[in-house]
């Protein structure tokens, strides 16, 4: 039979399959139906990936303000980057809820949706590449996050004032009185 594949994502589905003997293959980027049923898990996947998006582009303007224009110092720099770093990775990996949604649950409605005229099997839900590639954003934000946040923390000590406290009773510049012994 030919193999039917279906790599779905949050706001729509990519169907592949293998029509001739040539291995050609076919794709196209499908809306999900009005039908479906897009429940909480999915609607905060969807909601969460926004919120991921939005973060990522207050970074992106920041870093570009920051290196044109010398518009913060690098102690503010480095705080922005750390507290959107770290909403970056709670929201980015909230869009794997998608994963306990309804749609690929047994109660969901994953096979009616994918009916195909075409005959062959229908793969079960499973990650993608770009749940894969979700996985790895989320790692790279982790360690963008650490690093801005020590850096935050160095920046910080080196801009503090120092204060140097001299105990002694000695003069620390000769005056001419002292010169003169």
């Amino acid at each position: 039979g030919v193999e039917v594949y279906r790599d779905i994502g949050l706001w729509g589905y990519a169907g592949y399959s293998d029509l001739d003997s040539a291995k050609t293959d076919t794709s196209e980027c499908y809306e999900y139906p009005d039908g479906v049923h897009i429940d909480g898990d999915w609607e905060a996947a969807r909601v969460t990936g926004g919120l991921a998006e939005t973060s990522i582009a207050i970074i992106f303007c920041s870093l570009l303000l920051w290196s044109c224009c010398n518009a913060f110092t690098s102690l503010t720099m480095s705080g922005i980057l750390a507290f959107f770093s770290f909403f970056t990775i709670i929201f980015q990996g909230c869009t794997f809820l998608f994963l306990k949604s309804d749609l690929c649950s047994t109660s969901g409605d994953f096979q009616a949706i994918f009916e195909t005229d075409v005959a062959g099997e229908i793969k079960d839900c499973e990650l993608s590449w770009g749940g894969k590639t979700s996985i790895a954003a989320t790692v790279f934000w982790f360690v963008s996050f650490a690093l801005s946040a020590n850096a935050f923390r160095y920046i910080g000590t080196l801009e503090r004032p120092v204060d140097i406290i001299v105990v002694s009773a000695e003069p620390l510049i000769a005056t001419d009185e002292v010169a003169a012994v």
